[in-house]
């Protein structure tokens, strides 16, 4: 049922205190789009696979661009 899937995905960014606008950006767009394309074929990724290679590849990504803006990662916590 779509509304147990809204509650489910409510649920998730209430417990894990993900900011609601979250919601409205388009990488969470395109994640409910690619979960619902590959359905029931998609397992979740691995806490390793999140943790250390997908996060490595999006690093990676960015690597070119610092050298060029002289600005890396940065954080207010």
């Amino acid at each position: 049922d779509k509304e147990v899937a809204y509650k489910t995905v409510a649920r998730l960014l209430y417990l894990n205190t993900i900011p609601f606008n979250v919601a409205r950006s388009e990488a969470f767009a395109q994640m409910i789009e690619l979960v619902a394309k590959h359905g029931l074929r998609l397992k979740k990724p691995s806490y390793h696979g999140i943790r250390v290679r997908y996060l490595k590849e999006y690093l990676e990504a960015h690597r070119v661009s610092w050298k060029k803006t002289r600005c890396t990662l940065m954080t207010d916590s």
